[in-house]
């Protein structure tokens, strides 16, 4: 249990803050992991959250830094014009997908620096690629 009581999202928690999407130019994925995602998993919710993760991660070292409710509110369909806004995957739902995603070897994370901090680290396979030599 942390000493600031329940976390944003969760039950008795307050709700969590809007996120905003940030995209990035071009995003890539390698072989194993849409075999993992779109193979093995077949879970949409899983490679959505995946890749935020990576959308919002690192580029040098795939690490994100966030929360659970932050990406509660990525995966929740945005405003409509009229209307009141769809709601979300649950808490709940969300951390299956990220032990899903762990599972499968895409995403790791250092649980004890997680709790110490109160935060959600997680790192995928960093994405900057190797140089060509010369030639």
């Amino acid at each position: 249990m942390s000493q600031y009581g329940p976390a944003a999202g969760a039950s008795g928690g307050r709700a969590p803050l809007l996120s905003v999407v940030h995209v990035p130019e071009f995003l890539r994925l390698d072989h194993a992991e849409l075999a993992a995602l779109l193979g093995k998993l077949r879970d949409p919710l899983c490679t959505h959250v995946f890749i935020l993760v990576l959308a919002h991660g690192l580029f040098e070292n795939g690490e994100f830094l966030g929360g659970y409710a932050r990406l509660m509110d990525l995966c929740r369909p945005s405003h409509p014009e009229r209307g009141t806004r769809r709601p979300g995957p649950s808490m709940k739902q969300i951390r299956r997908a990220v032990a899903d995603l762990i599972g499968m070897g895409l995403l790791s994370r250092d649980a004890g620096a997680n709790k110490a901090q109160g935060q959600l680290r997680l790192r995928a396979m960093p994405r900057q690629t190797k140089l060509r030599p010369a030639a």
